[in-house]
């Protein structure tokens, strides 16, 4: 199902944003659920719109999507549908930049991912999710950076990591468990200044 979803997010987003000089298209979901979005990025209107509402459906009859245009460029609230009728990704624009709550889906509408995003930055607490509605991940941004202490799990539930990042990089101890709950510790430079993990061992 997966494979499925991610083919029908490319081929739907990669219809809908322009290319930046550098190639990169715009607000393309990963298999996290977070648009490959970068800051210095502005998502233009599809097809040339440059002001007002867009809507637009599937050949279904179902909604793709519902947002708003501004000299040429998303601002306020959009909204993309999976093709089946389920939400696929929410977010607020700002000229052009994801600012505020963002939330995406998988086609079975549980969510995926939840956070925040700031001029098109991640920040503040950043959560993700397997399509059973399981915990995958959890942690903090600063500036888009990866901060403090993250945690993640196995897709049966396990724990997967636990550690601390300063400005994007790992430091100090980080546990690793396998799959049946086998832990390995790795220890990284640097010192805790943007937080630390504290999970129990046992």
């Amino acid at each position: 199902m997966r494979t499925r979803y991610l083919l029908a997010v490319t081929g739907l987003l990669g219809l809908l944003w322009s290319v930046s000089a550098s190639g990169s298209p715009f607000l393309i979901i990963d298999g996290w659920g977070l648009p490959l979005h970068k800051p210095d990025q502005v998502a233009s209107c599809p097809g040339g719109t440059g002001e007002g509402k867009l809507v637009k459906s599937w050949t279904n009859g179902n909604k793709m999507l519902k947002g708003y245009c501004s000299d040429g460029v998303a601002v306020d609230d959009w909204t993309i549908w999976h093709e089946n009728g389920e939400k696929q990704w929410q977010v607020e624009f700002a000229a052009g930049h994801p600012q505020g709550k963002y939330k995406a889906w998988y086609d079975n509408g549980e969510l995926q991912a939840y956070g925040w995003f700031d001029q098109g930055m991640k920040v503040d607490s950043w959560y993700f999710y397997y399509d059973d509605g399981s915990n995958r991940q959890k942690g903090e941004y600063l500036a888009d950076e990866q901060v403090g202490c993250f945690k993640s799990w196995h897709s049966n539930g396990q724990r997967s990591a636990s550690g601390a990042y300063v400005d994007g990089e790992k430091v100090g101890r980080w546990f690793y468990w396998d799959k049946q709950g086998q832990r390995r510790r790795e220890v990284y430079g640097g010192s805790y200044d943007q937080g630390r993990c504290w999970w129990p061992l046992f």
